[in-house]
């Protein structure tokens, strides 16, 4: 599954500039700026929908971090 979402990342990489490149010779920032809306709504409307199944990092002890005597969780930041 990993590999399946880097070939797509990397593929969203090399086709995203070249395809928004052509639609803005063709049509100008309007196109661009439509598309970019298009693309936040559909990230807010996904969010709205999927809230209810966010669950929250929960981290277990193996998973800390130690630096000589002091424990550095993940969330304490530095």
């Amino acid at each position: 599954m990993q590999g399946l979402m880097q070939l797509c990342g990397g593929s969203a990489r090399v086709f995203g500039p070249l395809t928004v490149g052509v639609l803005y010779g063709s049509s100008g920032p309007q196109a661009i700026w439509l598309m970019e809306m298009g693309v936040l709504t559909l990230t807010i409307l996904s969010w709205v929908l999927f809230y209810g199944r966010l669950v929250e990092l929960r981290m277990d002890k193996s998973s800390l971090l130690t630096e000589g005597r002091r424990e550095i969780s993940y969330t304490e930041g530095r």
